[in-house]
């Protein structure tokens, strides 16, 4: 098995990737981030990189037949608000968040985590 094919099909082939909870997180909350540790939706910088939107729409359309896919993916990074050269990443759904309010969203996502680790060092 080649552990290196971080694709969304490979990911949902290995069991790695929850493809239904994947769908509804992106249906309702609208994105899922590297940061984000939630059961069966894991995505670090190499698998968010390797998402892509064919594979989302042909794994909804084998694994939720019948069900209408309002789901524009695509993947965005950034690391505003942060050291540079440590972007958060993410995949969201653009019928639910645009590019611009993601790029927010990531950047006081980054900001947030640098206030708690200088917290954490301070009070280390």
């Amino acid at each position: 098995m080649d552990r290196s094919d971080l694709s969304l099909i490979g990911r949902v082939r290995r069991g790695e990737l929850n493809f239904e909870r994947l769908v509804e997180v992106l249906s309702e909350r609208g994105y899922v981030t590297d940061v984000d540790h939630e059961e069966g939706l894991g995505f670090i910088r190499s698998s968010v990189n390797q998402t892509r939107r064919e594979d989302f729409d042909a794994l909804f359309k084998l694994l939720m037949p019948g069900r209408l896919n309002d789901i524009e993916l695509m993947t965005t990074a950034s690391s505003e608000g942060t050291h540079p050269g440590t972007p958060t990443y993410a995949v969201f759904n653009t019928n639910r968040i645009s590019y611009e309010d993601m790029r927010t969203l990531l950047a006081d996502m980054n900001r947030a985590g640098a206030q708690d680790e200088r917290r954490t060092r301070a009070a280390g």
